[in-house]
Order: C-alpha cells, then structure tokens, then sequence
C-alpha cells in the first residue's frame, strides 16, 4: 500500500521517478487501462527480440513499458524493480487485465523468473490468459497459465494503475487549469483597478496644480 501511495503521489507531483510527468498522462495516447490493453492486443505476433522496445518487437520487459507508456507512465527497464512497484496481488481471482504478472524460478520459487501482462482471469478465478513475448515461439503470443512454463509458478501480479487513479491526475490537471485562470481574471481586475487608481490620482494632482 505505501508503495502504491507513492506512486500516485508520484503521478500527481509530476515527478520523474518512474512515471513521467503529469502532462504525459494527460497527453497520453490511452485514457484507461482498457484502452491501453486495446493496443496491447495489436503487439500480438511480433516478433520476441532480447532487449525489444517496441521498435524490431519486444520482450517482456518491453512489452509492459510499451503498455504502460500509452498510459503516460514510464516505469523502470528492469524486471524485478517493477515488481516493487503499485499494488501487490497474490491471488489470482483478483487479478485483472492490465496486471504485470510474476512466475517464480522453478528452482527457487521465492525468486522472480519471467513475467507477463494479464489478458483475462477465467471465471472461476483458477486460471488466467497473459501477453507474453515467447523467446521459444519467437513472437508476442497470449498464453495460459496452464502451460508448463507457468504453471504452478505463479508468485504476484502488481497493479500498478488504475483508471480512477489516472481520472485523479486529469482531475486535478482541469483543477490546476480553472485556478489559473481564476488567477488571471483577478490580476486582470486587479491590474485595471491600478490604473484607474493611478488615472485618479493625476486628475487630484492636475486639480491641486491649478489651484
């Protein structure tokens, strides 16, 4: 939770720690997560490459800092800072698209080993669909959690937006904007009584000149 609360605190300060500014997030392509899940699913069979940003195809890594920078959130290029990040989920049901989500070493369980973007929890919250940039397959593909490279591996999924958090920063960005031009009325009127405070002081001093 404290994590999550500097995240958004983050978002609204406009900080460069992993989030970018507040103007990316108003700016930015998607307004929700479904949106940016939207552009998600048209990653779909390009090609797995060591190190993909985006730009020859991704790995997984790139895949959620393309996903999250539709949103205008930059996160850290690193697997296992990432899972630091937003909300820690360690059931599966309540898991939801959008989650980066963490299989643990076969070997070492309590040690994060590939990762992935939910797609869909089934129903009955046993199972669940993921983007994932498959090095074997060679391409970004939807996988399940039945498969042998994650079943029973499942660790955490971190949250690490949501859409009222994001609706929170714009909400705020609308408020900034109506204060400021609040603020420029009243310098306005402000400005205006100056002169013609000043205009009557030249009349006094033209009256008391003449006397």
């Amino acid at each position: 939770m404290k994590i999550r609360l500097t995240l958004l605190a983050v978002l609204l300060a406009g900080s460069s720690v992993f989030a970018g500014t507040r103007m990316d997030i108003v700016n930015a392509r998607c307004k929700t997560v479904g949106e940016a899940m939207a552009v998600m699913h048209q990653q779909t069979n390009k090609p797995f490459v060591a190190n993909g940003r985006g730009d020859d195809g991704f790995d997984n890594v790139g895949l959620a800092l393309f996903l999250f920078k539709q949103l205008g959130i930059d996160l850290p290029e690193d697997m296992l800072q990432m899972s630091e990040l937003g909300k820690v989920i360690t059931k599966i049901p309540k898991m939801q698209p959008g989650d980066i989500v963490f299989f643990g070493n076969p070997q070492n369980k309590k040690e994060i080993y590939r990762m992935g973007i939910v797609q869909s929890v089934s129903i009955d919250g046993l199972s669940f669909t993921l983007f994932y940039a498959d090095e074997k397959d060679g391409i970004v593909r939807i996988a399940h959690s039945s498969e042998d490279a994650f079943n029973g591996r499942f660790k955490q999924a971190n949250r690490i937006v949501s859409d009222s958090e994001l609706n929170n920063v714009r909400a705020e960005h609308e408020k900034d904007l109506a204060n400021i031009e609040k603020a420029k009325a009243n310098l306005v009127k402000a400005q205006s009584a100056v002169v013609a405070a000043e205009e009557a002081l030249k009349a006094m001093e033209d009256t008391y000149a003449k006397k």
